[in-house]
């Protein structure tokens, strides 16, 4: 299926399979309103985590909801254990036209992705490669060149300023940073 030219927005992640019909637990990353994967009319999009294995690739759920982990879904064509396993480790977005628009000063995280980081006081770091979430809390992963790379809170303390028309970041550096 071709894709449009609609920028793809993650969602959430297929973190295993579950059960024994081809569902698969995903791990959303919008806990507080998961209605993009629950309602069944959202269309959704299959991306590998390296998006050059494989092309992104338009995908229906026939059966959703919510769990304390996330969410289970059922994707249409996978209908036992093994072939949802196959899933296991892709991501799953929405075509960022479906998204509702943000307010003034508002962003989507995927928005963050390759803005270059400035120290606050303008010295050129690096640019944004990822984001990611543990139980600490957010982090941005700037890459600085080949052979470095950091991770910055993604807390206002320490990202006090995002310009998405500059595509800039500003980072306020960690204790031992640019050492």
């Amino acid at each position: 299926m071709a894709m449009s030219e609609d920028k793809l927005i993650p969602i959430g992640h297929i973190l295993r399979p579950h059960g024994s019909i081809g569902m698969v637990l995903v791990s959303i990353y919008n806990t507080q309103d998961p209605e993009l994967l629950l309602n069944g009319k959202t269309p959704l999009w299959l991306v590998p985590r390296d998006p050059d294995q494989l092309p992104p690739k338009k995908v229906e759920v026939s059966k959703a909801r919510r769990v304390e982990a996330g969410v289970l879904l059922k994707v249409k064509g996978h209908h036992d254990r093994k072939t949802a396993q196959l899933l296991k480790g892709f991501q799953l977005c929405v075509e960022r036209s479906i998204l509702p628009p943000t307010e003034e000063d508002e962003y989507y995280l995927a928005d963050l992705l390759n803005l270059e980081a400035l120290t606050t006081t303008g010295l050129k770091l690096g640019r944004v490669e990822k984001l990611m979430e543990n139980k600490a809390g957010g982090w941005i992963l700037v890459i600085v060149d080949e052979d470095r790379e950091f991770l910055v809170p993604f807390t206002d303390e320490y990202v006090p300023a995002v310009n998405l028309q500059a595509k800039t970041i500003e980072v306020e550096p960690v204790p031992g940073l640019l050492d």
